[in-house]
């Protein structure tokens, strides 16, 4: 991802783990992994800063038991 003042590629500063709906067991789960870019170039007034914010689903579960795709999931 860019900046989107200098039009620079930023550099992924922080990573995370967040997980929704892992409140009851009938509720659908999914998990993402999440991350902060944010500007390289020191001559930018964006510089250090987070520019974009990239989230990926990394799995998902439907509830009662069942896979996002229908299939049983064990454990």
């Amino acid at each position: 991802m860019k900046c989107p003042v200098c039009d620079l590629e930023g550099t992924i500063c922080r990573c995370r783990t967040e997980v929704e709906g892992d409140d009851s067991p009938a509720a659908a789960t999914r998990v993402f992994t999440v991350q902060d870019v944010s500007c390289r170039n020191p001559q930018c007034e964006q510089y250090g800063k987070v520019v974009h914010t990239l989230r990926h689903l990394i799995y998902a579960k439907q509830g009662g038991g069942e896979s996002a795709d229908g299939s049983d999931v064990q454990g």
